[in-house]
Formats: structure tokens, sequence, C-alpha cells
């Protein structure tokens, strides 16, 4: 169980920065 819970934390992770690289390239329009 403990190595579930890592993958959803590093999902949740990886989802914040993927969103916020998205935000990125809409505001430069790309």
């Amino acid at each position: 169980m403990k190595g579930n819970i890592l993958e959803v934390k590093d999902l949740s992770l990886y989802f914040k920065v993927f969103g916020g690289t998205l935000r990125v390239l809409d505001g430069v329009n790309f």
C-alpha cells in the first residue's frame, strides 16, 4: 500500500507540473 500511496503522490505532483506547463504555453499562445 505504501508503494501505491507514493504513486498517487507522484501523479499529483506530475499533474501540477503538467498543468503549470500548459498555463505557460497558453500564455505564449503556442
